[in-house]
């Protein structure tokens, strides 16, 4: 898949080279704390960067890097939930020193822009704890809808039970948003 370029940003393919950026965030658990995994071992970060399936010409995880320097601040992922429903689920994960500057919600719009005009997707989902305040304002900035508010169903590292947020957008609803898409 070519770069996806932003007036800031350059989204692109997540590769195993990557894995030392990645881990230079990944590792730290206060960035982790709201996500199911611990926080990454190397060996883990290696694992994840070099784990990344193309579907219907989607990778799964992309890099997000700024455009002067091309230095990785954040990780986007667009999981195939559902081949037959045409359904995937967007993910994002930054460097702490890039939180709070729009950049999470920069690189999702220009993501699901590309992937709702080029990769057959009927459906996106993005999910998160309700404490995660950035993630899910980021979620209804882009117009997902909240679908759901389940009870303690996840697991995080602390070893107890969360609460999460369901969120989803529908291709006519992105169409009808952004005026793209299919």
């Amino acid at each position: 898949m070519q770069p996806i370029e932003t007036e800031r940003l350059v989204i692109r393919t997540l590769g195993l080279d990557d894995w030392p950026e990645v881990f230079a965030y990944a590792a730290d658990p206060e960035v982790m704390k709201f996500i199911p995994e611990k926080p990454y071992t190397p060996e883990a970060t290696m694992a994840f960067a070099a784990d990344n399936p193309v579907v219907d010409g989607l990778p799964s995880k992309f890099a997000v890097t700024l455009k002067p320097d091309g230095r990785l601040i954040g990780t986007l992922t667009l999981h195939l939930i559902n081949s037959r429903f045409r359904c995937r689920e967007i993910g994002w994960v930054f460097h702490p020193a890039y939180h709070g500057q729009g950049y999470a919600g920069e690189a999702a719009l220009a993501l699901l822009r590309h992937a709702f005009a080029e990769g057959n997707i009927r459906r996106v989902v993005a999910t998160c704890d309700p404490r995660n305040t950035a993630s899910w304002r980021i979620m209804e900035g882009l117009g997902f809808r909240r679908e759901g508010h389940f009870l303690r169903d996840v697991r995080l590292a602390d070893g107890g039970w969360h609460d999460e947020y369901f969120y989803a957008i529908l291709d006519e609803e992105w169409a009808a948003r952004v005026g793209g898409g299919k």
